[in-house]
């Protein structure tokens, strides 16, 4: 496995558990806030309230991407890891960081099949789909 390989892992790793520590926070402080009628009637609760907070955990993933990308140095994982993401040789514009962020939740849902995709392939699924190039980071 390349260096890059291997540092486009760790980035990923640093920033799933990034997310799912704020999706903990925020599915807590969802289930806090509701509580009260959940326990009043947890069966008609319970779905509603699972359904809520899957779709806040994939709303707060595709933010988190989008922000990450836009705002390169938001990025802990790529930062720590110095590797950058480039589409056309070009840093990110709004649209493809949105593209991007909007692929990579989808395949975030996915990730076993995407992460033996990875490691057979040495290249994310939705760099192939968006043809992005993954380099070692210049300063400036």
């Amino acid at each position: 496995m390349s260096d890059l390989t291997t540092k486009r892992i760790a980035a990923f790793i640093i920033d799933y558990v990034i997310l799912c520590a704020l999706a903990s926070v925020v599915g807590t402080i969802g289930m806090i806030a509701v509580a009260d009628k959940w326990m009043q009637d947890p069966s008609r609760y319970f779905i509603g309230l699972m359904l809520a907070t899957f779709i806040c955990s994939i709303l707060l993933m595709v933010i988190c991407f989008f922000i990450w990308d836009v705002y390169g140095k938001l990025d802990l994982g790529k930062r720590l890891m110095k590797i950058e993401l480039l589409s056309d040789g070009q840093k990110f514009t709004v649209g493809m960081a949105l593209m991007h962020s909007v692929t990579k939740t989808i395949v975030c849902c996915i990730w076993p099949i995407s992460f033996t995709y990875y490691i057979l392939k040495h290249e994310m699924v939705y760099d192939r789909l968006l043809k992005i190039s993954v380099s070692s980071k210049t300063e400036g």
